[in-house]
C-alpha cells in the first residue's frame, strides 16, 4: 500500500484558510437565500393586506411589555436618577416579609421599632447649586440662620460648596463662638462669613495664634475686632507674613510700633497687597514726586488708604494739584486725600472756583510769583485782593464729600448754580 505523504506546515495553513473561506461563502449564501425568502414573504403579506394589522398588534404588545417592565421597576429598591433636575426619584419599597409587623408607628422610630423609609428625607444626588442641600445639611442651616449669603459664596468660588458640606457641626459652632468672643455681634457674623468663608476651613488653634500675635503687639480688644472685620483675610494670613509687612512699614517710614499700630488700626488693608506695591509707592512719592520722609510719614499716618491706591492715579492727581492748582508739597502732605480723590471732581471744582474768582489756601508761592512775573501786576493784585476780602478757600471745604456742601462752604453759592455748571462741563 502506498503511504500517505505528510503535508508541510505551510501547506496545512493554506488548506485551513481555504476551508475557512469556503465556510464563509456557504454561510453568506445561506443568509442571502434566507433574506430573499423573507422579502418574498413580506411582499406577499403586503399584497394580502395583513401587514397593517400586524403592526397594530405589535404596538399593543410592545406597550403591554413596557407597562410590565415599568411595574417591575417600581418594585425594585434601586432609585431612578433624573439628570436634568439632579433629584433622586426612589421607587417605593415593598415590605412583604414582615419587617413592620411589630412596629408601632405612633412611637418614634428606633432599631427595635422601625418605620417605613421616607424618601423625602434624602438629599439630592446631583445639584449645580448648594441651596438644594440646605434642608438636609445642619451646617448650611446654621449658616442660613446666621444670614450668610450662600449665593455670593458660591459665586465667588463654586468649588467651595463641597468643602462646606464636609464640615462637622461642632467645629463650625466652636469657630462661630470664637468670633463672638473677639467682639463680633450676631448681625456682623453673616456679613463676615460671606466675605471670608475660608475662615470655617482653617484650624482654630492656628487662628488663635494669629490673634495672639496682635495681643503681643499691644493691640486692644476693640482694635483686634476692627482689624479682623475690615480686613477679612487678616486672620487667614500667617504671623511671619504679617510681621514682615508691618516691619517694612516701620523700617522704610522710620516709625515706631505705636505709629505702626495706629496705621494698621486706621486701615487694616494697608498690608493686603504685600511688600511689592508698598515699595513702589514709597519710591514714587519720595524719588519721583519729591516728598520728604517726614511728609510721607505724615501722609500715611493721616490717610493710610493711599498705600492701597494705584500708583498711576496718585501720580496724575499730584501733577494736577501741584502744577495746575499750584499747591505745595506741604499742603498736599497735610491733605493726602487730594492724591486719591477723583481727578475729574477735583478739576471741575477748581475750574468752578476760578470762574468765581476764588483761590485756594496753600498755593506754592514760588509758582505764584512765576505767574505774576509773566503777567505784571495782575496776579499780585488778585492775590492781595482775595487775601484782603478773606475769600481764600480752605482745602477742607474744597474736599467736602457732597457737591451741595462744596457749593455752600467753599464756593459760597447755591448748589443749583454748581449743578448747572456741571451740566455744561
Amino acid at each position: 500500500m502506498l503511504q500517505k505523504q505528510e503535508q508541510s506546515p505551510e501547506e496545512k495553513r493554506i488548506a485551513e484558510r481555504q476551508a475557512k473561506i469556503q465556510n464563509k461563502d456557504k454561510n453568506k449564501v445561506a443568509m442571502e437565500t434566507e433574506w430573499d425568502t423573507r422579502a418574498k414573504q413580506m411582499i406577499e403579506r403586503v399584497q394580502q393586506g395583513q401587514l397593517e394589522a400586524d403592526t397594530h398588534e405589535d404596538a399593543e404588545q410592545n406597550g403591554n411589555n413596557s407597562l410590565q417592565t415599568a411595574e417591575s421597576a417600581e418594585k425594585e429598591v434601586v432609585p431612578a436618577f433624573n439628570k436634568k433636575t439632579g433629584r433622586t426619584v426612589p421607587t417605593e419599597i415593598i415590605y412583604n416579609e414582615g419587617e413592620l409587623d411589630n412596629s408601632d408607628l405612633s412611637l418614634p422610630p428606633s432599631p427595635s421599632n422601625p418605620h417605613p423609609f421616607d424618601t423625602s428625607t434624602l438629599p439630592p444626588t446631583y445639584s449645580r447649586h448648594i441651596f438644594n442641600y440646605a434642608n438636609h445639611s445642619p451646617i448650611l442651616r446654621l449658616l442660613v440662620d446666621l444670614k450668610v449669603d450662600l449665593f455670593q459664596v458660591c459665586m465667588d468660588n463654586p468649588r467651595l460648596a463641597k468643602f462646606l458640606l464636609k464640615l462637622q457641626l461642632p467645629e463650625v459652632q466652636e469657630k462661630v463662638n470664637y468670633l463672638m468672643e473677639l467682639g463680633f455681634s450676631q448681625d456682623e457674623l453673616g456679613s463676615y462669613l460671606t466675605r471670608n468663608p475660608y475662615y470655617l476651613l482653617q484650624d482654630l488653634d492656628v487662628m488663635k495664634g494669629r490673634v495672639k500675635y496682635l495681643v503681643n503687639k499691644q493691640f486692644k480688644k476693640d482694635e483686634i475686632h476692627k482689624v479682623i472685620k475690615e480686613f477679612r483675610y487678616w486672620i487667614n494670613t500667617d504671623e511671619k507674613t504679617l510681621d514682615a509687612r508691618i516691619g517694612f512699614i516701620q523700617h522704610h517710614l522710620r516709625i515706631n510700633r505705636h505709629l505702626a499700630r495706629i496705621i494698621v488700626v486706621k486701615e487694616p488693608r494697608v498690608i493686603m497687597f504685600g511688600i511689592g506695591p508698598m515699595y513702589r509707592l514709597v519710591n514714587l512719592l519720595t524719588k519721583e514726586l519729591n516728598f520728604t520722609r517726614d511728609q510721607l510719614r505724615a501722609m500715611i499716618v493721616k490717610d493710610p488708604r493711599i498705600f492701597i491706591q494705584d500708583s498711576r492715579s496718585i501720580a496724575k492727581n499730584f501733577f494736577y494739584c501741584h502744577y495746575a492748582m499750584k499747591l505745595s508739597h506741604e499742603t498736599i502732605s497735610q491733605h493726602p486725600f487730594l492724591l486719591r480723590a477723583s481727578l475729574s471732581v477735583i478739576r471741575l471744582r477748581y475750574e468752578f472756583l476760578k470762574k468765581l474768582g476764588r483761590s485756594l489756601e496753600g498755593v506754592d508761592k514760588k509758582k505764584a510769583e512765576g505767574e505774576s512775573t509773566s503777567v505784571p501786576g495782575s496776579a499780585e493784585s488778585n492775590d492781595t485782593r482775595t487775601e484782603r476780602e478773606g475769600t481764600l478757600v480752605k482745602i477742607e471745604d474744597f474736599l467736602k464729600p457732597s457737591d451741595a456742601e462744596f457749593a455752600i462752604h467753599a464756593a459760597r453759592t447755591y448748589p443749583v448754580i454748581y449743578s448747572r455748571f456741571l451740566r455744561t462741563h
